[in-house]
């Protein structure tokens, strides 16, 4: 192989490994860093992790409240359907 194909190759080579580092460079900003002011990765998926589970705890806890809500109305439901037979039957025995 001629001298000068090495080095052509040799040149796409370390042009291609520069656009890698480049690219990792860009991956590596969408991380928070860490106390050594590198990318957390561990931290990041951490992150999402965390997320995850507060947005699971947020749906049981709107779903505990709409469950006590509707508890509450047939529970009131259930007092003036008592209070308005209990006032029917009071007006029938006079």
């Amino acid at each position: 192989m001629p001298y000068n194909e090495v080095l052509d190759k040799l040149k796409k080579l370390s042009d291609t490994q520069d656009e890698i580092l480049e690219l990792l460079k860009d991956i590596s900003r969408a991380f928070p860093r860490n106390d050594f002011d590198e990318p957390d990765y561990d931290g990041h998926r951490k992150y999402h992790q965390q997320l995850i589970r507060k947005a699971i705890q947020d749906d049981k806890d709107r779903q505990g409240a709409v469950q006590g809500v509707v508890k509450k109305g047939l529970w009131a439901g259930l007092a003036l359907m008592g209070y308005a037979l209990w006032e029917y039957i009071k007006d029938r025995l006079k």
